[in-house]
């Protein structure tokens, strides 16, 4: 009777994925959408100050951490309690994976976070 308790707060616990990977996707979705707007706006206007939408643009990614690790959480505990279909425990992997490395090309390039001089 323990198992199939564990399998139902496994499922409950597990509705809360996708969703939570889709922020981070909107999250991430909006940094580079800002981050454009930001970089398009005329270049007088970053010769001598930062515009302040490049702090809120630079933002986005630090608050995407956290639903990104929760993914990451979200996917491994699919494949243990064997959640979804297949094809849903792959595809989710695998949109984690993409969250995951666009969230280290950022880092590479220094835009994650605010290391800006």
């Amino acid at each position: 009777m323990t198992s199939n308790t564990s399998i139902t707060s496994a499922r409950q616990r597990l509705r809360w994925a996708r969703p939570t990977l889709a922020a981070a996707g909107l999250l991430n979705v909006a940094f580079v959408v800002g981050l454009v707007l930001v970089m398009s706006s005329g270049i007088d206007e970053r010769v001598f100050d930062l515009p302040s939408g490049l702090y809120v643009a630079l933002a986005l990614p630090l608050i995407a951490l956290l639903p990104t690790a929760a993914s990451v959480l979200f996917a491994a505990e699919a494949w243990a309690e064997r959640a979804w279909t297949i094809d849903g425990r792959i595809f989710y992997s695998f949109a984690t994976l993409f969250a995951l490395a666009f969230l280290w090309v950022i880092n590479y390039w220094n835009l994650l976070g605010y290391r800006i001089g």
